[in-house]
Order: structure tokens, then sequence, then C-alpha cells
């Protein structure tokens, strides 16, 4: 059981980064993707986690999300350029405030890449408006992004696209809480991707 992508307090999830270490302490992996905040990261040591984030950006005339993984929350170049918090707009979450802002995908690439982390876009087939799936993960992985999310309703097709590009991926439900989530659970079953060398995990461990 893994989960790459997982909301906390500081953002827009619900639940403290405490419960979530509790409900996440029996996965092999897991990581903690706020919007554009890298608090929890600072905070988190335990051994089955992995640093993350989502970053906002606008890229081939849309707004998409990038995942960023595993880079180095304490890299100088990475907090120096302020990715995190030189922003002031808000827009009124339902239970809080987030920071909304959009950030250029060479600035997101280039900070994660220098941080040693992996990039990756979450939801494809979610998140593509307008624009075919296989288009724009074409292009993201033309710039320098590294795979794509598998989400549980969209596997077949996920694979098909990671099958055509041969690239590495993750899988996230997306978690917000209990009570809001698109997926309605915590924690993705990785038996099918489990001796994949593309998976990222297995990415991570052989790196």
């Amino acid at each position: 059981m893994d989960d790459f992508h997982i909301h906390s307090t500081y953002s827009d999830g619900l639940d403290s980064i405490e419960n979530l270490i509790q409900k996440t302490k029996n996965f092999t992996m897991f990581s903690i993707t706020d919007h554009n905040n890298i608090e929890a990261n600072k905070k988190i040591r335990e051994a089955n986690f992995i640093t993350g984030v989502e970053l906002s950006n606008y890229f081939l005339d849309n707004v998409y999300h990038i995942l960023g993984y595993n880079f180095d929350v304490n890299n100088k170049e990475l907090n120096n350029k302020d990715l995190f918090n030189i922003y002031d707009k808000y827009v009124k979450s339902y239970c809080q405030n987030i920071k909304y802002y959009y950030i250029s995908i060479r600035d997101i690439i280039e900070s994660i890449k220098n941080a040693n982390g992996y990039l990756i876009l979450p939801h494809p087939f979610i998140s593509c408006k307008n624009i075919e799936t296989k288009t724009i993960v074409e292009k993201f992985l033309s710039v320098g992004g590294d795979g794509i999310e598998i989400t549980p309703d969209f596997l077949d097709k996920s694979m098909e696209i990671i099958n055509c590009y041969d690239t590495f991926y993750s899988v996230g439900s997306d978690y917000h809480s209990d009570i809001f989530n698109r997926n309605n659970t915590l924690g993705i079953d990785t038996k099918y991707f489990d001796n994949d060398e593309r998976y990222l995990r297995n990415v991570i461990r052989r790196n």
C-alpha cells in the first residue's frame, strides 16, 4: 500500500500531519503533496515518507498541477527561489485560505530537478482541458517531466500511456479527508506495480 498524493491542513486537507502519519504508518511509502507549500515536509521524519508538493502552473495555455517528489527540502536554491511563499493572492477554500498562484513550468522543473527530485503529472485524465491526454503527457515529458500519476479509476488508460512512452509513474488518491476525497479512500494497493522498475517507489529506492 502506497499513496503519493495526500493533502494536509497546510493546504486544503482536513487532516493534520500527525493524523496522516498515523493513517499511513503501515504503508510502504507515502508523500504529502500540499498545494504550493512544503512545510509538512520539514516536520515529518518517518522512514516510509518522501517529500512532495503539488505546484500550480500555466502550461500550453491552461492551468495544470505538477507533483514534485523526493526533493531535498533544505536545498538552498529551491528555498531561495521563493516558489512557496512570496505570493499573496488567496482564494477562500472550504476549510481555510490557500495560496493559488501559477509558476512557470520551466521554474518548477529547474527547481525540483536541482533539488534532486522527480516531476509527475497528476490525474492526467481529469486535468487535461481541451487537449488530448497523450498530447499533454508528451509535451510534459519533452520539457523535463518524469511521468504520470495513476488513479484507481483510470488504471488501464494510464498504463496505456506509461507503456507507450515507457515513463515513470506514481499512484495517488488525491486524499483530502475521510469526508471529501475523490476516490473515497486513503492508500492504493500496489500489488500490480511492486515489481515494475518504472514505479516511483522502485525508482527512488534504486537511486
